[in-house]
């Protein structure tokens, strides 16, 4: 049986770490900060993966391997010995490679998967579908689940056609991010999994959670692999520590730290 997965999620742009609340952000601190004050280093013993986004808005910009994010990874890096996802704005083969190069295990990919479906191809059949990661932002507008691109700036899909989509490029695993959930501590929106009954890779579910019980509501389900949350603030301490161990107790199969 898989293990499920506890996976931490940052946001970063022009050196600085944030906190989102619904895809508004508030800078928290730089690496120095992240490192030194949030003990990072404690905290990424008790998670599986990390993911780090950068949500810098400027599409013209190199974003990873712009030197202030380059820096930051590395470092964070070295303080931990975790798999790292890097997203944001990878729209060629050689952002990809540059992620790789920066210690990345996997690439998220998001606008991509609409706007340019031979890219993620390519990405996969040059790095293996283990290595890609489908993410989607979505929201409910008018009673429809609606998904978003360009960092929910424009509208995409219909969530069910997304999914179709997704499924025919044949990415690794789904990263599904509720925008109306996101950063509110109020629990993952769990009506989204009804629309993912037709998703064929293993579902990495966002936004919303707050405490180690939204978790566990998530990972009841088996079509979710992992669960994961940017809130720096509910797990800072011993959040996650407390979270994995009440993963553990309620029988999930999960890694041993």
């Amino acid at each position: 049986m898989l293990k499920k997965r506890l996976i931490f999620v940052l946001y970063f742009d022009s050196g600085y770490f944030f906190l989102s609340r619904n895809f508004r952000l508030q800078k928290v601190g730089d690496i120095n900060w992240l490192i030194d004050k949030f003990r990072f280093k404690t905290i990424g013993s008790f998670i599986d993966e990390i993911v780090i986004l950068n949500v810098n808005r400027n599409d013209n910009a190199a974003k990873c391997s712009n030197p202030e994010f380059t820096s930051s990874v590395t470092r964070l890096m070295k303080e931990n010995f975790i798999p790292l996802t890097i997203g944001g704005g990878v729209r060629s083969i050689e952002d990809a490679q540059r992620c790789f190069a920066l210690g990345a295990d996997k690439i998220l990919l998001n606008s991509p998967l609409i706007e340019a479906p031979d890219f993620v191809y390519k990405c996969i059949t040059t790095f293996g579908a283990q290595a890609v990661i489908g993410a989607i932002d979505v929201i409910k507008e008018n009673r429809i689940y609606q998904t978003k691109i360009k960092n929910a700036q424009m509208t995409g899909l219909v969530l069910t056609d997304h999914i179709k989509t997704i499924n025919s490029l044949g990415v690794g695993e789904v990263f599904l991010n509720s925008i109306e959930r996101d950063g509110t501590g109020t629990g993952f929106d769990l009506n989204l999994l009804e629309y993912c009954k037709e998703l064929k890779m293993p579902l990495i579910l966002a936004g919303g959670a707050g405490k180690p019980e939204h978790f566990v509501e998530a990972l009841s389900s088996p079509k979710v692999q992992a669960v994961a949350t940017g809130h720096l603030f509910n797990f800072m301490g011993k959040g996650f520590e407390s979270s994995r161990n009440f993963i553990s107790a309620q029988g999930f199969p999960i890694r041993n730290i």
